[in-house]
């Protein structure tokens, strides 16, 4: 844990080290950066024009293309085997564990060096994919794991990391992963279909956003609504409708009172032995 942390410390460092900036400084900016980020998912494809949604549409043919020969692809490369390329295999497996987070770190201050932002983002994705599987390996819990998107439709790199992580970490049985993003809701269902889709939403985005249509649009199997979206209606609607409710970010306790009496089935908060003494009260 105190390599990650460093490694953490590393990565944000480069981006901020212009500035005087202490450590809490750049924890918040960077979760400035996060929120504002989830914001703008939600209205990203209103902004889009012809030649963006092209590229959409060619970017899903080609996903359904991949997955539909994702098993002769796996045979024909059993198939051709040889020492040589068992040899290679060998050879860059590391740079699938430790190495890749240091990898990552690289490409993030290199980015940031030469204020080249596809590479320090691409260097992000890298290294939140290889913390994810770092907790995943090591905690034995069920996870709710949200993946951020400040391009909605379009990350499906990330989207197929993050299944290959949960996956190769044998948790898909005790996984959940949400997204504002809906798009990249779909992606990750061509992935792994076993494993449930929270569709996230808050109360700035247009009517049917806001509403949770879109999850059930996209066959999310829960809605995760911001607190103030939560009414005695919305809940029925949503219940009617078969989705489980999972409600976020609520420390408040006359709040989560509120909630708990209109039946909603989980609340995140960031004090959870807060949360719990209010609701067992």
């Amino acid at each position: 844990m105190k390599r990650i942390a460093l490694l953490i410390l590393l990565a944000a460092l480069p981006v901020y080290g212009a500035d005087d900036c202490h450590i809490a400084c750049i924890a918040k900016r960077e979760a400035v950066r996060y929120v504002r980020d989830a914001k703008s998912l939600a209205t990203a494809p209103l902004r889009w024009d012809r030649k963006e949604w092209t590229r959409f549409g060619e970017g899903s043919a080609a996903v359904l293309a991949l997955y539909a020969t994702d098993r002769q692809s796996s045979d024909y490369v059993q198939r051709h085997r040889s020492s040589s390329t068992d040899q290679f295999a060998k050879d860059i497996t590391p740079f699938g564990g430790h190495r890749a987070l240091q990898l990552s770190v690289l490409m993030i201050a290199a980015g940031a060096g030469i204020h080249d932002t596809t590479l320090r983002d691409a260097g992000r994705d890298s290294f939140e994919s290889e913390l994810l599987a770092e907790v995943l390996a090591a905690f034995d819990l069920e996870f709710d794991v949200e993946i951020k998107s400040n391009r909605a439709g379009r990350m499906g790199e990330l989207v197929a990391a993050t299944a290959r992580v949960i996956r190769d970490a044998g948790r898909v049985e005790q996984t959940l992963v949400s997204s504002f993003d809906p798009f990249a809701l779909i992606q990750f269902h061509r992935h792994l279909p076993e494993v449930a889709g929270a569709y996230l939403f808050h109360d700035e985005q247009p009517l049917p956003l806001r509403r949770g249509t879109v999850g059930r649009w996209i066959g999310a199997s829960l809605v995760h609504p911001q607190h103030t979206l939560v009414t005695e209606a919305s809940v029925k609607r949503w219940h009617g409708a078969g989705l489980p409710i999972n409600v976020w970010t609520v420390d408040d306790a006359d709040e989560l009172r509120r909630l708990a009496a209109l039946g909603v089935d989980g609340v995140f908060s960031n004090d959870v032995a807060h949360a719990l003494a209010v609701l067992t009260m």
